[in-house]
């Protein structure tokens, strides 16, 4: 992923610059889940046009690369959502890509899903809503989201690979 040049100084891509600076893992992630996720992350992250980018970094707090429990289900580990923190309304995304259970193409995309709906704001509208509210918004927000990756260019694979 990184490049190197004549003075033998290792060069990242930006792409790999805004993949650390908003990945978060645990202490006990392997270096080769960490790999993974940078290079979904850039590889996601460079198919996003730059105005896109930018209204995602000014609304992204961080992403936290873990299973977490839904707040919206409870008893359910959710592996993709984005969310919002009041009194910052910055957005923050819970991902964790699944190395071995699926497919590249699926983590890319689910990746994407979550960037648009930071992008879309999402969250953000989110807070102002009560459970219910936001309960009934989730379709239409998923459908906006769906409708935001594919215009990146990025498909949910329909071979699971």
């Amino acid at each position: 992923m990184s490049k190197v040049n004549a003075e033998n100084e290792t060069i990242e891509p930006a792409s790999l610059s805004v993949a650390k600076r908003n990945l978060y893992f645990s202490d006990s992630t392997s270096s080769e889940v960490r790999e993974n996720a940078h290079s979904i992350f850039c590889e996601v992250w460079e198919k996003i046009p730059k105005e896109d980018q930018q209204i995602i970094e000014e609304h992204l707090e961080f992403i936290i690369n873990k299973p977490v429990n839904d707040p919206l289900l409870p008893d359910t580990v959710a592996f993709t959502r984005a969310s919002a923190t009041y009194p910052t309304w910055m957005s923050w995304v819970m991902w964790y890509p699944f190395p071995l259970a699926l497919k590249r193409k699926i983590n890319l995309f689910s990746l994407a899903n979550e960037l648009a709906h930071v992008c879309l704001q999402h969250p953000q509208q989110g807070l102002q809503m009560t459970r219910e509210e936001e309960k009934e918004f989730k379709n239409k927000a998923e459908d906006e989201a769906n409708e935001q990756v594919s215009k990146w260019n990025i498909q949910l694979p329909t071979d699971n690979r």
